[in-house]
């Protein structure tokens, strides 16, 4: 099992958490989400409580072609 989770993080360093989704291996494709999935919902929940430019940070497991292109077609900076 994995924690998979967004932080704020201010100009003064404050940092927070934002949301978090527990990510689950199983053996059925159809019974779960991907990390991926998981990250891109949390954006896109973040998405509607923040019309600010925002910069995305992450872990090299996120770095894959598709969720970077997803990342640059909703307008967030990494």
């Amino acid at each position: 099992m994995n924690l998979i989770s967004t932080y704020a993080v201010l100009k003064n360093g404050l940092e927070y958490p934002l949301f978090w989704r527990f990510w689950r291996k199983t053996k059925s494709q159809d019974d779960k989400q991907t990390k991926l999935e998981l990250a891109r919902k949390m954006l896109l929940d973040l998405r509607d409580t923040c019309r600010e430019r925002l910069w995305v940070a992450m872990d090299r497991w996120f770095l894959c072609k598709n969720f970077f292109n997803w990342l640059v077609e909703h307008n967030f900076d990494l």
